[in-house]
């Protein structure tokens, strides 16, 4: 079954990648248990449910100012089905959480390192 994850998701970051239109890397991807523990994961994360990967852009443009959160934004607008899209930020690091499984919510947020902040879908960003 979690073969079947795997591909899902490996497929589901390629759909990303075609929308963003840029390369991304990919910073956390399926962990397991004692790796999800060692970075401080939830102890229900999708990671560890090969459902979910952490990303940022690879090479953007230059002059492309907050590319990041364009990026989380131009996710949120297209069509592409997902669980959970959140815009993490932890001191200077900042990257995209998205994940994919049978039921996605399309649920949107922000993590500034303290909380998580819900995006109600119709808020213009």
């Amino acid at each position: 079954a979690n073969e079947d994850k795997v591909v899902r998701l490996a497929k589901s970051m390629q759909r990303v990648r075609d929308i963003l239109g840029f390369p991304i890397l990919i910073s956390s991807g399926v962990r397991c248990p004692t790796l999800n523990k060692a970075v401080g994961g939830a102890k229900n994360s999708q990671h560890v449910k090969c459902e979910a990967v952490d990303f940022v852009l690879l090479n953007p443009t230059p002059t492309m100012k907050d590319q990041l959160w364009w990026a989380y934004k131009k996710l949120r607008s297209s069509a592409i089905e997902f669980d959970q899209l959140i815009y993490e930020v932890r001191g200077k690091s900042e990257w995209i959480h998205i994940s994919f499984c049978d039921n996605n919510r399309r649920e949107c947020l922000t993590f500034d390192g303290k909380k998580y902040t819900r995006i109600n879908p119709k808020e213009v960003l």
